[in-house]
């Protein structure tokens, strides 16, 4: 049974420091994964350097006891007068990195439990933004969500950061190349 939950303190995020790495080591590695910026270190960093450890949002998902999902947000607003955009997204868009969703299994029905509770319990918003990386297992999750149509989604922008694919033995690619290139 899921059943999800909204903590508000510091210390309660730092509560979830097992639980966050746990989530966080299921794609950490990869290339197109969270990286550093996913971290609880991190959001911390973030919650109390720019929004001055003033009470946010952690929302927790359980599933059978186990927590298979977090989200760190905050709430900002674009805009003035009567076009206000009232945005929810996570802490980490403060300087959006290489982040994405804490999801047990990158869980597209995780996120869209996490999307319902959104609309149906946090009021006064209507925007959620986020940045995902192209083919990571957050973007996979999110696309499962949009593809039921059930949320207008928009892609808003986009950024390159390339990277080069090492193959998996890494000593073998090595000897083939030049000396001068080693």
């Amino acid at each position: 049974m899921i059943r999800i939950a909204i903590l508000k303190t510091v210390e309660q995020l730092t509560g979830l420091a097992d639980s966050w790495a746990g989530l966080l080591r299921q794609d950490a590695g990869l290339a197109n994964g969270i990286g550093i910026y996913g971290t609880s270190d991190w959001t911390l960093s973030l919650w109390e350097n720019h929004l001055q450890s003033r009470p946010q949002n952690i929302l927790v998902l359980e599933d059978e006891g186990e927590i298979c999902a977090i989200l760190p947000f905050h709430r900002r607003i674009n805009g003035g007068f009567p076009l206000r955009e009232r945005v929810i997204e996570p802490i980490t868009e403060i300087v959006s990195g290489r982040a994405g969703f804490l999801l047990k299994h990158a869980s597209p029905d995780y996120l869209e439990a996490i999307f319902r509770f959104l609309y149906a319990e946090v009021p006064g918003w209507n925007t959620f933004r986020c940045t995902l990386v192209d083919g990571s297992a957050s973007d996979q999750a999110f696309a499962g969500v949009a593809a039921n149509g059930r949320y207008h989604v928009a892609n808003v922008g986009s950024r390159a950061s390339p990277y080069i694919c090492l193959p998996a033995q890494l000593a073998s690619y090595l000897a083939g190349l030049s000396k001068n290139f080693r």
